[in-house]
């Protein structure tokens, strides 16, 4: 019996388009943030990389950094430590969401 949700064609999983979709979803969130991902990336390492500025965007919240003062592009930050780290122009994401994540561990205490 097919499903009444989708055909079953698409039940092996998202459609290339849907894949595409969602990467230019995450791409745009990090753009709003300041920091330029290509859509040419993993989808894994866009998404790793846009949960780990999420955690540290909540952990700094957590702890008062205001986050339009402290923002990455903020010339004169408050408080350098509420603020993302600058993403190196030779850096992967992967080391890119490594350095996120070590700065919010820093944040907590770890």
């Amino acid at each position: 019996m097919a499903s009444p949700i989708r055909p079953d064609a698409e039940l092996n999983g998202p459609s290339e388009s849907d894949i595409a979709r969602a990467k230019q979803n995450v791409v745009g969130r990090l753009l709003q943030r300041g920091i330029v991902a290509f859509e040419e990336a993993p989808a894994e390492q866009l998404v790793e990389l846009l949960e780990a500025v999420e955690l540290f965007e909540v952990t700094a919240a957590a702890r008062g950094c205001d986050s339009f003062t402290n923002a990455l592009d903020s010339s004169q930050p408050e408080d350098r430590s509420c603020q993302l780290p600058e993403p190196g122009a030779d850096e992967t994401l992967q080391t890119y969401t490594a350095r996120i994540r070590t700065r919010t561990d820093a944040m907590r205490g770890e």
